[in-house]
């Protein structure tokens, strides 16, 4: 159950990042994948165990976002080419 907030964070993250342009994304991206996954660290208490968790956290958070961007691309790519 741990590894919901990182995940739903992450589509979130995906989310909000689509609508930003290509260039400022990735750093939005970047940034608020570390923000996220500090803070389900922090929810878990996976930070009082060893702070390389927060690495695992980040790295889960940067995944779901990148497959969020990936659907929201190939959505709106759909789209487009059927209208």
């Amino acid at each position: 159950m741990d590894e919901v907030f990182p995940l739903l964070g992450g589509i979130v993250v995906g989310l909000v990042c689509s609508q930003v342009p290509l260039r400022l994304s990735r750093w939005m991206v970047l940034l608020l994948a570390v923000v996220v996954g500090l803070t389900a660290s922090y929810i878990s208490g996976e930070l009082a165990v060893d702070w390389r968790f927060v690495l695992i956290d980040i790295g889960e958070v940067l995944l779901a976002a990148a497959t969020a961007r990936m659907i929201v691309g190939r959505i709106s790519k759909t789209r487009r080419t059927v209208a």
